[in-house]
C-alpha cells in the first residue's frame, strides 16, 4: 500500500487460506509480494458477519429481608448501600476490531474503521454526540461513513455494538461521569486502529496497492502476524467485473481487561 492518494483495493483468493490476493509488481521484491489492488471493494456499514444477539431479561425485583418486628428500630444497624461491583475483565466475551479497505474511503496509506464489535449485543444506551473535538477529527479521517452522515454511522456503531462492551457499563466505573462510556468506546476503538496499522505492516513486506497480480492470502496474514503478533481473519468480496475475490476487511480478535486494555486472542 503506497503513500499515494489513489483509490484503494485488495484482492484475496476465494479459497480460504489458499486464496490469492493482488500483490505488488515483481520489481517490488524478488518473489511475488502480496498487495492491495487499486480499486477498493465497497463495504456495507451493516456488519458483514452475524453478531450473536443475546436477549436481556429484566432484573428480578429485590426482596426486603428486613423484618420490622424482629427488633426495635432503635437497635437496628443503620442502612449502608452496597458499593458497586467493578468489572475487572471480560474474558468470556470476544471483541472484533474490523478495519476495512473500501473504494472511495481514505487513501492508500491506511485502512479505515468499520467498528469494534463485542460478540453479544444489547443496544440499550443512546449516542448523544458528546465526543471531544480531537477525537472527532481522528474519527472523521479514520472512521468515515460511505453513503450516510458520519454521525449516523457512529451512532449506529455505538447503539448496536458499543453498548454491549460489558466493561464500559456505567456501574463498572469507580467514578462515572455522564457519557464517559461513549467517549471511552470510541477512544479505545481509535487507539486500537492506530496501534494495529496494517497498511504499514503490509508495506514492509512489499504488499502495496496493485491490480495486476495475485498473491496468497496466507502471505497477508503472515506479514501482519510478523509485525503485530496477531492472527487475523480476512473478509473478501467478489469483484463482479473481474470475478476476483478482493480484500474487504481485516478482523482482529480481543478479550478486554479493565476499561481499556485489549488483549489479542485467537479468532
Amino acid at each position: 500500500m503506497g503513500a499515494s492518494t489513489g483509490s484503494k483495493g485488495s484482492a484475496v483468493g476465494s479459497k480460504g487460506s489458499a486464496g490469492k490476493v493482488k500483490p505488488a509488481p515483481a520489481s517490488a521484491a524478488k518473489s511475488k509480494a502480496p498487495a492491495l489492488p487499486k480499486s477498493k471493494a465497497t463495504a456495507s456499514h451493516t456488519a458483514t458477519a452475524s453478531h450473536t444477539a443475546t436477549s436481556t431479561s429484566a432484573a428480578p425485583t429485590s426482596t426486603n429481608l428486613t423484618h420490622d418486628n424482629a427488633q426495635p428500630a432503635s437497635s437496628r444497624a443503620p442502612h449502608r448501600p452496597r458499593p458497586p461491583i467493578i468489572a475487572a475483565s471480560s474474558r468470556t466475551d470476544q471483541y472484533v476490531l474490523s478495519q476495512q479497505w473500501t473504494k472511495g474511503l481514505g487513501t492508500d496509506d491506511y485502512f479505515t474503521m468499520h467498528g469494534l464489535w463485542p460478540n453479544t449485543c444489547c443496544g440499550s444506551r443512546v449516542y448523544k454526540k458528546p465526543l471531544k473535538p480531537a477525537l472527532v477529527t481522528d474519527m472523521t479521517k479514520y472512521w468515515p461513513s460511505k453513503g450516510k452522515p458520519n454521525d449516523e454511522f457512529w451512532g449506529h456503531e455505538w447503539s448496536k455494538h458499543g453498548t454491549c462492551v460489558t466493561t464500559l457499563r456505567p456501574q463498572c466505573y469507580k467514578s462515572y461521569s455522564k457519557n464517559q462510556d461513549i467517549v471511552d468506546y470510541f477512544t479505545n476503538a481509535m487507539n486500537l486502529h492506530k496501534k494495529y496499522d496494517y497498511a504499514a505492516a503490509l508495506k514492509k513486506h512489499s504488499i502495496v496497492p496493485d491490480s495486476t497480480n495475485l498473491v496468497k492470502a496466507a502471505d497477508f496474514k503472515k506479514a501482519i502476524h510478523t509485525e503485530h503478533g496477531v492472527n487475523v481473519v480476512l473478509k473478501c468480496k467478489t469483484n463482479p467485473a473481474t470475478k476476483v475475490s478482493e480484500l474487504n476487511e481485516v478482523w482482529t480478535y480481543f478479550h478486554v481487561q479493565d476499561l481499556n486494555t485489549y488483549i489479542g486472542t485467537q479468532p
